[in-house]
């Protein structure tokens, strides 16, 4: 039952925006996301990241590797 209220307070969070310009009008998606907040933008990547992949693992994956080196 709480991941179905969390499901839709997500769904209602979302805005829904639509514009219609012609095709050679249009800003570039680069200019938009620049122009709008971090936690905006990384919002937009978590959800993408889910629709995509499903809800498996929350946020970005980290990492790290270690070398061992041979002296000499």
């Amino acid at each position: 039952m709480a991941r179905v209220r969390v499901i839709i307070r997500a769904v209602e969070r979302i805005k829904k925006h639509v514009k219609v310009v012609p095709l050679g009008a249009a800003a570039s998606d680069c200019q938009y996301w620049r122009s709008r907040p971090m936690s905006e933008r990384l919002e937009a990547i978590e959800m993408l990241r889910k629709q995509y992949y499903g809800d498996i693992t929350p946020g970005l994956q980290r990492v790290c590797r270690i070398i061992n080196r041979q002296k000499g």
